[in-house]
């Protein structure tokens, strides 16, 4: 569907078949993809919020039950996104080597992907 939307051409959009074919894709994986990732995203925000705004400014937030809990909270979200992040990463490392999408720098073959700003940064995190 992105291809067809950059053509510009409304006629092409409103064909029978293209609404066909994209009510089929959405009636099986992608509805179920998307609202998986989102109930992820709202399960770890819950998680997040709970560890850093909730549990620390409550009235029980000294005890020790308390102090675990967010610790707990805090070491999820740590682990669930940097686990995500190193997952992601590796992912488009070994793709990238075996597709030969490669830039030498140097003696050294780096990933072309890595060139970009953004996943520089997610990788250096």
């Amino acid at each position: 569907l992105h291809h067809l939307a950059e053509t510009g051409d409304p006629q092409i959009m409103s064909n029978p078949v293209v609404n066909l074919v994209s009510d089929t894709m959405w009636a099986g994986i992608v509805r179920n993809q998307f609202v998986y990732s989102k109930i992820w995203f709202v399960i770890s925000l819950a998680i997040f919020m709970a560890g850093q705004a909730l549990l620390p400014k409550a009235s029980f937030a000294s005890g020790l039950p308390a102090r675990y809990a967010i610790f707990f909270c805090r070491v999820t979200t740590y682990l669930v996104t940097m686990g995500r992040l190193l997952f992601s990463h590796a992912r488009d490392t070994i793709d990238a080597y075996r597709t030969g999408a490669t830039k030498r720098l140097g003696r050294l073959s780096f990933p072309e992907y890595m060139l970009e700003p953004y996943d520089v940064g997610t990788f250096i995190l």
